[in-house]
């Protein structure tokens, strides 16, 4: 009787670990694979996407010029905003991560993301009747 008893616990421990293990799959299928840092990336980009924009349209150079620092300062971004003629609202060149990104999100119209050794964005926005597009690189 007592191996029966061992017997029936291993078992159901067994059972437990694989219907763990199924139900983790399905929810990894069902939730989508994606990697945390695209997910953080894709969410991040869009939110400093348009945070940027909204800083200089109703605030001016000054104003993004501010709010680029403190994004660099507090999560070691380096952000610039773009106009309609693919050009630094504050006269800044492009990094070359930055310029690889941006051609790229130019190309499809959408947003578009790099990972690796530095992480790139470029996302396009609309306000005001007018295009800009955001390029972050951390």
């Amino acid at each position: 009787m007592r191996q029966s008893l061992y017997a029936k616990i291993f078992l159901w421990f067994c059972a437990t670990i694989v219907l763990t293990l199924l139900v983790t799959l399905a929810s990894a299928a069902l939730l989508g694979s994606q990697p945390f840092g695209k997910r953080w990336m894709a969410m991040t980009q869009d939110l400093y996407a348009h945070s940027a924009v909204d800083f200089y349209v109703t605030g001016g150079p000054a104003s993004l010029q501010r709010y680029l620092e403190t994004l660099e300062q507090t999560s070691t971004v380096q952000g610039q905003l773009l106009d309609d003629e693919d050009r630094d609202v504050l006269g800044r060149a492009l990094s070359p991560d930055g310029i690889a990104v941006f051609a790229q999100s130019k190309r499809t119209g959408q947003s578009t993301m790099r990972l690796g050794r530095v992480w790139s964005a470029a996302s396009p926005v609309n306000s005001a009747g007018k295009r800009y597009t955001f390029v972050m690189v951390v």
